[in-house]
């Protein structure tokens, strides 16, 4: 069975449409989707109103599935090591290593789960190699 993760801006896309559900055809058929506590976090921050209910409906739904991402001690050494090699590699300053830190800690989870990554945000995770990414495109499957 293949697993993707969808990122925070994946999210935000589905939320932005009025479809959470629509990752589960963004997935595809038979894909296992899992929910990252980062992305809960990040969400949980963002939204209002309407989309905070529906963020609240989602963390819920996968946590009783048993479908949440949670990094662990790996996951944040490997992302620190992630961050280091960006930051030589790019000449990123740290505000740079900051803003790509949740999605280096995303993509750390996605990659120890053996998931693909769903995002709107292909631009953020070029530079981490390995990665399986899913260009998402809001309003479509894939």
């Amino acid at each position: 069975m293949n697993s993707v993760l969808p990122d925070t801006s994946a999210w935000i896309s589905w939320l932005r449409l009025g479809s959470p559900t629509g990752v589960r055809q963004a997935a595809g058929a038979g894909a296992a989707v899992w929910l990252s506590a980062v992305s809960v976090q990040e969400l949980c921050a963002g939204a209002r109103g309407k989309h905070q209910e529906a963020v609240q409906s989602i963390a819920g739904e996968f946590a009783r599935a048993g479908r949440v991402l949670v990094p662990d001690l790996s996951d944040w050494k490997k992302t620190g090591l992630v961050l280091a090699q960006v930051a030589e590699r790019f000449g990123y300053e740290q505000i740079g290593r900051n803003r790509l830190s949740n999605d280096a800690l995303i993509a750390a989870t996605a990659l120890e789960a053996g998931a693909a990554l769903a995002t709107a945000n292909v631009r953020h995770y070029r530079a981490i190699a390995g990665l399986s990414v899913v260009r998402f495109r809001p309003g479509s499957p894939t």
